[in-house]
């Protein structure tokens, strides 16, 4: 078993504090064994009454001084001034890991010296599962790999990819909850509006979903099995797959474009780096 590090937390709000939650409720660190910090002091005091034990710094650079592992959750656009009160140094026996949407590790190697690595989490990890996705700096030594990768065990998996995959993955695992939650929404909203009760319909399309996702996961289907199992030739089923493959993966291939853009516009919005 390995011997976790103090962890820390800087920046508590949705990620942030998921990641807290998660690694208390799993057991994976001691309550005791994390620090966190937050701009607005007050969100991360109510953090920390909710899980008695954890140390609240006054400071990101208190954080980063008793933290062997420490995550940085704060916005893009926050991260020039936060390295301004931190310095720019992370120790070698330290890892400091970003959740950031950008910048990438290429760009945060040239700023800060020292071991970094990126994750990417997704916010349905606050239920125990969904899918991270983890890339290293060249400083980062193997246990030090191990241990992160340790730690994001106890809130669900995480891939190890490279980082220029990140945007095209996360589209899955970080933006896909939403993306999905649109789509399964929109049976239940189209529905509603055909007559079926609201509450009814939001009943029926979520208990689907999950029983779907039970089903692909407990049989190991592929995705075309399982609309093959359930669109009879002749069917009702097969007459609306006819629609939605009239257009469903372009209009997806859209998405994924507009979500790169953004992401690139972000990207050079950033100064002070």
């Amino acid at each position: 078993m390995i011997d976790m590090p103090k962890v820390g937390v800087i920046g508590t709000g949705r990620l942030g504090g998921m990641i807290v939650r998660g690694l208390a409720r799993a057991g994976a660190v001691p309550a005791e064994s994390m620090i966190i910090q937050n701009r607005t002091g007050e969100k991360a005091l109510k953090l920390a009454r909710e899980i008695p034990g954890i140390k609240v710094a006054s400071t990101p650079g208190e954080v980063l001084r008793e933290a062997g592992i420490t995550f940085l959750c704060v916005k893009p656009q926050d991260l020039a001034g936060l390295l301004r009160q931190t310095g720019t140094r992370v120790p070698g026996d330290k890892l400091l890991v970003s959740t950031l949407l950008v910048p990438y590790l290429s760009r945060m190697e040239q700023i800060i010296s020292g071991p970094l690595a990126r994750v990417y989490p997704a916010v349905v990890q606050e239920t125990g599962r969904g899918v991270a996705l983890a890339a290293f700096g060249r400083d980062v030594p193997e246990g030090r790999r191990e241990e992160l990768k340790s730690l994001m065990s106890a809130f669900g998996m995480t891939l190890e990819i490279p980082e220029n995959l990140f945007r095209l993955c996360g589209d899955i695992t970080s933006c896909g909850p939403a993306f999905m939650a649109y789509m399964i929404g929109s049976l239940a909203r189209v529905a509603a509006r055909r007559g079926l009760d609201p509450a009814l319909a939001r009943q029926a399309a979520l208990e689907t979903m999950a029983a779907t996702a039970s089903l692909l996961a407990q049989k190991d289907l592929g995705f075309d099995s399982l609309v093959d199992l359930v669109a009879t030739p002749g069917g009702c089923t097969a007459e609306g797959i006819k629609v939605l493959a009239g257009g469903l993966d372009e209009m997806v291939d859209r998405v994924f474009s507009a979500t790169e853009h953004r992401e690139a516009e972000i990207d050079k919005q950033l100064t002070g780096l």
